[in-house]
């Protein structure tokens, strides 16, 4: 079966709100002020290589996968990056519910 591009797209989103979802999640109350530390990165990738929050985030995740083989810690960083893609994208501005996936 051939995935289109549209599918492939959509598939990412999904995991990418579900990452940032994950983190709200986990962090509580703690979240905005944590995933702030990582959103001027994506903007920043962004604005120098002119590419949307998805490449950028693939950027700084695959640049920190070479730099380091520390498993968990490169979990933890990957899902930042990810939720904080997802704030430069479309920032989370109502109040946090916990709603099942």
């Amino acid at each position: 079966m051939h995935t289109s591009q549209a599918e492939k797209v959509v598939r990412v989103a999904h995991t990418f709100y579900q990452a940032r979802r994950n983190m709200m999640a986990l962090w509580g109350d703690e979240y905005p002020k944590k995933v702030s530390e990582y959103t001027p990165y994506i903007t920043g990738v962004m604005q120098k290589r002119n590419c949307d929050e998805i490449e950028a985030a693939k950027f700084l995740i695959d640049g920190m996968i070479e730099r380091s083989k520390d498993a968990s810690a490169n979990a933890i960083m990957t899902a930042w990056i990810i939720a904080a893609a997802v704030e430069v994208a479309e920032p989370e501005e109502v109040e946090m519910e916990l709603i099942p996936a």
